[in-house]
């Protein structure tokens, strides 16, 4: 038998083709957050004890039966087919085992504060995973910059050689760039880490209710105080992380794009290791960089899926809109996407063969102008005027540098004190998670124990 809406009341009917399009695909995205629906119900139920509105047996059963719910909801999440969203399900499955008890627990909340609670938390804890495994990343990333710090390479602008630099620093930039993505994080967690729950419909409760006490108990800084502005800021937040999320592919997505052109044939500075590539089907000698190219695809899909979530949240006056359903979706999807990148690229920097012989003879002298240039600026010509002799060199064919590896001195002179730094912020942003985690652990544990 399918549950009735948690608002259904007798003569009002809801057509099953009309139901089946307001549910949209809900039943399918919900189970994502029940784990911390029940982490927030928790807190919920220990604030109506703390008011007086349940006695400490009935918390004490709800409690342990949501408790029950999360271990089995870490094994199996359950199928919500039939079901109007994850939150009926859970007050269902709470009113059947509970009876009257179960009946107590939405009172002094609505769906709409319920799904923000539960959706913060989740995006609380998703930025924390994806944060870990960045840290995994950019740790792989740093060993192999390491490694060849002294590997001599070609410099690009335009797609055409520049200047000389080293392997070593082109891989340090990406570890850079995404240890910058790393503070981000913890800044935005800062920023989603207010709590919305007492909002209720957008224009608060009409019982008295301890916020402050909840987010205490859920391990929030603040309680995200005006009850309207929480309706209005959900697609805010919403953004903000996708925004940190499209942040990080940015940057690898130039990754695997420089490692696709660097690993063909006329090129040959590094190969891919063979789990990253595909045969042809009618070409025996092709090695394809499939997972780069669906990597990068994947990317695109990502910067898609904000651009969506942006169009369906804007446009729309103050307070709660039905349009928010949908926005859940394109928060799902995009983190799991960024997760599979992010979790596979440090088996591919771990494997990653990389021939600096081949790289080294890739430095032809018209590479090292601009070196020999400021040479004739130390010895006293000005800059303008050993520009110009040094090109014309270059363009009569006369120009001769000095061997490769004369210049390697020269080159990324702070390149060390740029990576001492850039580890000892690693170290830091990588302490700031594990204390978080280890924090919330330690929260979550608190609010199972017996009142």
């Amino acid at each position: 038998m399918t549950p009735q809406p948690l608002w259904s009341k007798k003569g009002l009917l809801t057509n099953e083709q009309i139901s089946n399009f307001t549910v949209g695909e809900d039943p399918l995205i919900d189970p994502n957050f029940l784990s911390f629906d029940c982490w927030g119900t928790m807190a919920h139920v220990r604030q109506l004890h703390h008011l007086g509105h349940l006695n400490q047996q009935e918390t004490r059963e709800i409690l342990t039966l949501l408790g029950e719910f999360v271990n089995q909801f870490a094994v199996h999440l359950p199928d919500l087919k039939g079901y109007e969203d994850g939150h009926s399900f859970l007050e269902i499955q709470l009113t059947e085992k509970l009876g009257e008890t179960g009946k107590k627990i939405h009172l002094g909340r609505s769906r709409n504060d319920q799904v923000l609670l539960a959706e913060r938390l989740w995006m609380r804890h998703s930025l924390l995973e994806l944060h870990h495994d960045l840290y995994v990343l950019v740790q792989q990333l740093s060993s192999l910059s390491d490694r060849y710090a002294s590997a001599l390479m070609p410099g690009y602008t335009h797609q055409r050689k520049a200047m000389p630099t080293t392997f070593g620093f082109w891989v340090a930039s990406y570890a850079e760039g995404l240890t910058e993505v790393l503070s981000m994080g913890k800044d935005l967690y800062r920023q989603l880490n207010r709590s919305p729950l007492g909002a209720a419909a957008g224009f608060g409760s009409p019982i008295p209710l301890d916020r402050p006490f909840v987010a205490e108990l859920l391990g929030f800084d603040e309680v995200q105080r005006n009850p309207l502005n929480v309706m209005s800021s959900r697609g805010r937040c919403q953004l903000d992380f996708l925004h940190w999320i499209n942040q990080m592919t940015h940057i690898l997505e130039k990754l695997f794009i420089d490692l696709s052109i660097f690993s063909q044939e006329e090129y040959q500075f590094v190969s891919l290791p063979d789990a990253f590539t595909t045969g042809s089907s009618i070409m025996p000698q092709k090695r394809n960089p499939d997972v780069l190219e669906l990597a990068c695809g994947r990317c695109s899909e990502i910067r898609g899926l904000r651009i969506t979530l942006e169009n369906i949240s804007t446009g729309l006056s103050s307070s709660y809109h039905r349009h928010s359903q949908l926005q859940k979706f394109y928060l799902v999807r995009s983190f799991g996407l960024a997760q599979a990148i992010v979790q596979i690229t440090p088996e591919l920097i771990k494997h990653l063969q990389v021939h600096d012989v081949r790289m080294k003879n890739a430095c032809s002298p018209d590479l090292f102008a601009t070196h020999e240039t400021y040479q004739l600026v130390q010895k006293g010509l000005p800059f303008r005027e050993a520009y110009q002799q040094v090109g014309d060199q270059v363009l009569n064919g006369t120009f001769k540098a000095q061997a490769p590896e004369k210049y390697l001195h020269q080159i990324h002179l702070d390149f060390s004190h740029e990576r001492q730094l850039c580890n000892q912020q690693l170290d830091t942003l990588h302490s700031w998670n594990n204390g978080t985690r280890h924090h919330l652990e330690i929260l979550f544990t608190q609010l199972l124990e017996c009142v």
